[in-house]
């Protein structure tokens, strides 16, 4: 997933970063078809997003 693809995913579900500037870090050791990212707004603490697909059953956890 590109950068700019988590930036719009996480404004869609964080709708109080919509005018942040945020930066995306690719969190290069994933698992079981997961991808981690840290997101960073400009002003705020930073956040851990997962990119995942329900192929696998543990992935589901993830879910909230």
């Amino acid at each position: 997933m590109q950068s700019e693809a988590v930036i719009l995913e996480t404004r869609k579900h964080f709708p109080n970063l919509a005018d942040e500037d945020i930066r995306v870090a690719a969190i290069e050791k994933g698992g079981s078809g997961r991808q981690f990212y840290r997101i960073q707004p400009a002003r705020g603490a930073s956040m851990i997003v997962i990119k995942y697909t329900p192929q696998r059953p543990e992935n589901l956890r993830y879910v909230d």
